[in-house]
């Protein structure tokens, strides 16, 4: 009980935080290392074997607009790439499934 009372005080305050409260973070921005902010917080419960757990995610950006769009459109690309490289990883499994078949295939064939 005294868990959840405390998560419900912490999520309490955290909804209560606004824009015009910027909080600033100990994370720095990977760019141009200015220390970041939170723009958005927002909770979450999950369940879990013990019942459920709230889970308080924090979003930071960099407080300089252009800085923090180069970085978007870096951490874009680098998910595209890692996107179109499971499709490739999932391409080449099918390739050795069906390479696979074919071979036991051609064995029952032979027998």
């Amino acid at each position: 009980m005294w868990y959840n009372t405390l998560t419900e005080v912490v999520s309490a305050s955290l909804h209560q935080t606004h824009l015009s409260n910027i909080k600033s973070t100990t994370s720095v921005c990977t760019r141009c290392g200015k220390p970041r902010i939170v723009s958005k917080t927002w909770t979450e419960e999950i369940e879990t074997y013990g019942g459920t757990t709230m889970i308080t995610h924090s979003e930071t950006i960099c407080p300089d607009p252009d800085c923090q769009e180069k970085v978007d459109e870096g951490l874009k690309k680098q998910q595209q790439e890692r996107q179109m490289m499971q499709k490739e990883a999932e391409i080449r499994a099918q390739e050795r499934v069906n390479i696979r078949n074919r071979k036991t295939a051609k064995a029952k064939l032979a027998a």
